[in-house]
């Protein structure tokens, strides 16, 4: 039954390039700007069947609107993945909507990722790398302090 929903999600994006898996438990949805694809899964848990992944990221979803939905907000500008890096190394990450991207600043990460108080984000993130679907979205940046002793985004080129 999971996977004819599967193939209900996948009809939603049919003017793109979809592509199924061999096995039928999953399919892609191919980036026409040769970037990453979006990843939609069937799994076997009962409570959120469904994973969607792109770049950094996935979600685990509850229903086939929740898994319409995302997947329609990363295909349309609406959601970026954002991966978090300490000395090179992978550390933790999460999705931003269009919004906070616009707002991007080192305080307003580090209240998204639960940073307050003594806790400070670049103690376990010195980088991170922002990705979207469309061609002209992804960029690396790094934390720097400015000379005022805050804390502030440099994009690298």
């Amino acid at each position: 039954m999971k996977r004819k929903e599967l193939l209900a999600i996948a009809e939603q994006f049919s003017e793109y390039d979809v592509r199924f898996s061999d096995a039928g438990e999953s399919f892609e949805i191919i980036n026409p700007f040769g970037k990453e694809p979006i990843r939609v899964f069937v799994e076997n848990d009962p409570q959120t069947p469904y994973m969607v992944c792109f770049s950094f990221q996935h979600r685990h979803l509850a229903t086939t609107d929740e898994a319409i939905a995302y997947t329609g907000d990363i295909l349309g500008g609406n959601v970026f993945a954002i991966e978090f890096f300490k000395d090179g190394r992978n550390r933790f990450g999460c999705d931003l909507n269009a919004q906070e991207l616009r707002d991007l600043s080192y305080t307003a990460l580090a209240q998204r990722m639960g940073c307050y108080g003594d806790t400070k984000l670049i103690d376990y993130a010195d980088s991170f790398k922002v990705r979207g679907w469309g061609e002209d979205t992804d960029f690396d940046a790094v934390f720097v302090t400015d000379e005022q002793g805050y804390m502030t985004i440099q994009k690298c080129t």
